[in-house]
């Protein structure tokens, strides 16, 4: 059982700093974690509502069944990080590095993920329901049975595997290189070179 203890954003970095990694089901609310470098910590079960984590690391960490509504994490920095079953709704992840992340059922209703770094990330069965997705990368990402709504896209999908996918509809702006579509066939927009 995670019992949640409320904490203050100092408290939190101090303790950090003196070596301790776990800090599972914690409570801060709005707290202001520009450019900290949290790698490698346990925030999973933890209420990190309203967050500004501009610029952080949080690379390696396990924030699986975090709480992160309404949080900012532009810039950020979740490389390898797993954050299965997250709630992200309403998040700014604006040129957030993803890479090879565990998203696994996380939530990102109404989130902005303009300009982010999925590469090789795990988005099966996540609600990615976006309103646009600009610049966005799922190069390589697992996005099976992902529910995969977005208003307006230009985004890339080299070798994503979008199979079951629901909701999800290619826009002309975005890239589709040998991408699996929800239907099981390959998409692959690349023009032909005729010899």
């Amino acid at each position: 059982m995670i019992i949640n203890l409320t904490m203050n954003t100092e408290e939190l970095l101090q303790r950090y700093a003196a070596g301790e990694r776990d800090f599972s089901g914690i409570v801060i609310w709005d707290a202001n974690l520009v450019k900290a470098n949290l790698r490698g910590i346990n925030l999973s079960h933890a209420d990190l509502s309203g967050a500004c984590l501009i610029a952080a690391d949080l690379s390696e960490a396990n924030l699986d069944q975090i709480r992160l509504e309404g949080s900012d994490l532009t810039s950020a920095i979740l490389r390898q990080s797993s954050l299965k079953g997250a709630g992200l709704e309403g998040c700014q992840l604006v040129n957030t590095n993803c890479r090879e992340v565990n998203m696994t059922e996380a939530k990102l209703w109404d989130s902005c993920i303009d300009g982010a770094l999925f590469y090789r990330a795990n988005l099966y069965r996540a609600k990615l329901v976006v309103s646009s997705r600009y610049g966005t990368d799922f190069g390589d990402a697992d996005m099976r049975e992902t529910m995969c709504e977005c208003g307006k896209s230009a985004a890339f999908f080299e070798r994503s595997n979008l199979l079951h996918a629901s909701g999800f509809v290619p826009q002309k702006t975005d890239t589709l290189i040998e991408t699996i579509m929800p239907d099981g066939t390959i998409k692959d927009d690349r023009p032909l070179i005729r010899s």
